[in-house]
């Protein structure tokens, strides 16, 4: 079992018990291309979410995502138009003014 394998061996180091570390996980299929740029976004732009950056100028350096590897591979307009062709609803719902990637649109171009 994964679930219960990793988190006693992770509590085990934490030397702590009883600590469930995959507590709402599920797995599940992606379905269509759409499904994976969706899916994409939304991985991207947890770390916004999430406090860890602030905006997509910073997500440009974090060591802990992908976002860095396809802005180097595939470029800015590329990201830029993935994210607005699959947007992730409540990352642009919950986003201050001025770091949605259709507000980013216009300094990102090149």
């Amino acid at each position: 079992m994964v679930h219960g394998s990793s988190s006693y061996e992770i509590n085990k180091i934490d030397k702590s018990q009883g600590r469930k570390i995959w507590y709402s996980y599920w797995d599940t299929c992606v379905r269509s291309e759409k499904d994976f740029y969706i899916r994409l976004n939304y991985i991207h732009n947890n770390p916004i979410k999430h406090g860890f950056v602030k905006n997509l100028e910073e997500l440009e350096f974090y060591k802990f995502s992908s976002y860095p590897i396809y802005l180097k591979e595939k470029g800015k307009n590329w990201i830029n138009d993935i994210f607005m062709k699959f947007p992730v609803v409540d990352y642009i719902i919950n986003e201050p003014k001025g770091s949605t990637p259709n507000e980013l649109k216009g300094k990102n171009a090149h």
